[in-house]
C-alpha cells in the first residue's frame, strides 16, 4: 500500500516538475539562438534610431512658429532650418555607422570556431594507438615477447581500426618479426 502511495507521489512530482535543462548536446543550438537574438536586436536598433531622429526633426519643425516676424528674412530662416536638419542627418549617419561597426564586431566575435569534440576524440585515439604500438615494439625486442607483441598489434587493429596506427599494426603482423637490434 505504501509503495503505491510513493509511486503516486513520484508521478505527481514528475507532472509538476519543469522540463530538465538542456545538456551540452544542445549547446550549439543555444549559442545559435543567442546569436540570432543579438542580430535581431542590432538590426532593429538602426530603424528605431532613424525613426527617433525623423520624429525629432518632425516635432522640431512642428514646434517652430509658422509666422515670421516682420524684420526676419524667410530665406535665412529656411537656411537655418535646413542646417539643423543636415546636422540631424549627420548625427543619424554617425549613429548608423557606429551600429554597423558594433554589428561587424559582434559577427567577428561570433565567428570564433568551436572546436569539434569528435576531432579531439580522434586525436586521443591516435595517441592511445601509438602508445600500444610502442609497447608492442618494445615487447618484440624483449626475449619471448613476440606473442605478447602480436596480441598488442591485434588489439590496436580491434580497438582503433580507423587510426593510421591500425595500418602499422597490420603491416607488423603480416611481416616477419624484427631482429633484436631493430627499433620502431
Amino acid at each position: 500500500m505504501s509503495g503505491d502511495l510513493i509511486e503516486d507521489l513520484l508521478r505527481a512530482a514528475d507532472r509538476q516538475a519543469p522540463p530538465a535543462p538542456a545538456g551540452p548536446a544542445d549547446l550549439v543550438g543555444r549559442v545559435r539562438r543567442r546569436q540570432h537574438r543579438r542580430r535581431l536586436a542590432a538590426t532593429a536598433a538602426m530603424p528605431i534610431a532613424l525613426l527617433a531622429t525623423a520624429a525629432a526633426a518632425f516635432l522640431g519643425a512642428a514646434l517652430r512658429p509658422a509666422a515670421t516676424s516682420p524684420g526676419r528674412d524667410p530665406a535665412a530662416e529656411m537656411a537655418a532650418a535646413l542646417q539643423g536638419q543636415i546636422r540631424i542627418h549627420r548625427l543619424t549617419v554617425e549613429q548608423m555607422n557606429q551600429l554597423a561597426q558594433a554589428r561587424e564586431q559582434q559577427v567577428a566575435a561570433a565567428a570564433v570556431v568551436i572546436p569539434d569534440p569528435l576531432e579531439a576524440v580522434r586525436e586521443r585515439m591516435e595517441t592511445a594507438a601509438y602508445a600500444v604500438i610502442r609497447l608492442a615494439a618494445s615487447l618484440e625486442r624483449s626475449p619471448g615477447g613476440a606473442e605478447d607483441a602480436a596480441k598488442a598489434y591485434r588489439q590496436v587493429i580491434e580497438y582503433f581500426p580507423d587510426t593510421s596506427w591500425a595500418k602499422v599494426a597490420q603491416a607488423r603482423l603480416s611481416t616477419p618479426q624484427p631482429t633484436t637490434g631493430e627499433t620502431l
